[in-house]
């Protein structure tokens, strides 16, 4: 009798134990890996996907790397202020050289979520680089003013959807080219010390959004001017007295 008893206690106490076991594993194997969806990054929690770390990550690199950045009217030159003037939206990128413009530069300015102005301005710069150049659909306007660009560059660059300002000034730009943006959404270009003619005019009265236009010291006429103003009346466009 006492050896039938022990011998039930000792099973109970094994199933007991089995059964503590098979749920141990249960709910470990249950337990799933938490999503990490905050980030700590230099002391300041943020969500993993908050797009001022990856705009903050490229400004570090281009800084690094001698390319001009400014915000508001400071010029940023410790990443760290990039976080620190939040009242300043407004974000200006300045190339110096055409050395700087590489796939890489371009690669950190392309994962920027907004870029008001970016300036090559009196780089030599070619139509190789507006190759490069042409992946920046986040720029507003582009400086290209006293650069080696030709008409085979600005095609590149006719396709940029969020372009707003243009500066060719200087430029190897001609009537011909400037047909490649007959339906961007430009609201100012400059065309100044070009040899464009009055023929150009024709394409860019077509421009919807045209609200300044400076054809200074080029090829256009008074007779040209006055016939783009017929058909565009609302545009401001600086042209030479006669």
């Amino acid at each position: 009798m006492l050896t039938r008893r022990l011998i039930v206690m000792v099973v109970i106490m094994f199933v007991g134990l089995a059964a503590i076991v098979i749920s141990y594993k249960w709910r470990k194997s249950a337990v799933k890996t938490p999503v990490v969806d905050e980030v700590a990054i230099d002391g300041m929690t943020r969500s993993a996907t908050d797009p001022r770390d990856a705009d903050k990550r490229a400004v570090r690199w281009l800084v690094e790397h001698g390319i001009r950045l400014r915000k508001g009217i400071r010029e940023i030159i410790d990443p760290d202020e990039f976080d620190k003037r939040p009242q300043y939206s407004a974000l200006y990128v300045e190339f110096l050289s055409a050395d700087q413009v590489t796939p890489e530069s371009i690669s950190h300015l392309k994962k920027m979520s907004k870029i008001t102005s970016v300036s090559f301005y009196d780089t030599s710069i070619t139509d190789e680089h507006a190759t490069l150049v042409s992946e920046l659909t986040n720029a507003q306007e582009l400086n290209l003013n006293y650069t080696e660009v030709t008409d085979v560059g600005l095609a590149r660059l006719a396709s940029l959807p969020g372009l707003e300002g243009l500066g060719l000034n200087g430029t190897h730009v001609t009537d011909e080219g400037l047909s490649h943006i007959h339906e961007s959404m430009l609201r100012r270009l400059a065309l100044y010390d070009t040899a464009v003619t009055d023929n150009c005019l024709v394409e860019l009265a077509k421009l919807p959004q045209l609200s300044m236009l400076d054809v200074q010291k080029t090829g256009v006429t008074p007779a040209g001017v006055s016939r783009f103003r017929e058909n565009n009346a609302t545009c401001v466009i600086y042209s030479d007295p006669y």
